[in-house]
């Protein structure tokens, strides 16, 4: 399982840098093509909203958040939180 974040969805999803647009397309189409790609609910909510920043139209986030809902989404729970606050602590509660 490789969980994804909205901040490698939202580079993913809409080119704001190459160079991150690149490296989160072929981080999320690898998980994809080895069936690894996990997404929580929490994430597509928090890219859907975060879509409409970028001037997409409502159809255009809609088709996304639908494509992403479609692959191995998850519910976070108390369990995942408290799994990820220890894993932040341990790396310093930073992006690695």
């Amino acid at each position: 399982m490789e969980y994804f974040d909205s901040d490698v969805i939202f580079n993913f999803l809409v080119l704001q840098d190459d160079d991150k647009h690149h490296q989160a397309r072929t981080l999320v189409l690898n998980a994809m093509d080895n069936n690894v790609f996990t997404i929580s609910t929490l994430v597509i909510q928090e890219v859907g909203f975060g879509l409409a920043r970028f001037g997409l139209s409502n159809e255009e986030i809609e088709a996304k958040l639908s494509f992403l809902s479609s692959i191995n989404t998850i519910e976070v729970n108390v369990s995942h939180i408290i799994r990820a606050l220890i894993l932040a602590k341990i790396i310093g509660f930073k992006h690695i």
